[in-house]
């Protein structure tokens, strides 16, 4: 299984959306979650808002592409966040995207 998000950092103004996506290729299709590093060391799971797209490319592999969003953005929205990717092969954990709010002036 192979899963990869494009961005490795984003700074977004405060109330404004966030929209992370990533990417996950494997057979049997996996199911995307994603994670958000709290400042204490914990994890909060999301859900994604809009239904995953997915794209069959050969009898081998399968793509699923995973948007998660944030209408409204707070200070608790800030911090690292990463996509899981699981089938019943195993779990595939992408790289962290840090999210980082600024307010306006």
């Amino acid at each position: 299984m192979f899963i990869s998000m494009p961005y490795s950092s984003m700074l977004t103004q405060i109330a404004s959306p966030l929209i992370l996506s990533c990417t996950a290729k494997g057979l049997p299709l996996p199911t995307i979650v994603w994670l958000q590093d709290l400042s204490n060391g914990s994890q909060i799971k999301h859900l994604t808002t809009i239904s995953p797209i997915t794209i069959k490319e050969d009898s081998y592999n399968s793509t699923i592409i995973s948007v998660f969003t944030i209408n409204n953005t707070d200070v608790p929205n800030s911090g690292n966040y990463s996509c899981q990717a699981k089938n019943q092969l195993g779990t595939s954990l992408s790289s962290r995207a840090s999210v980082q709010l600024f307010s306006k002036l």
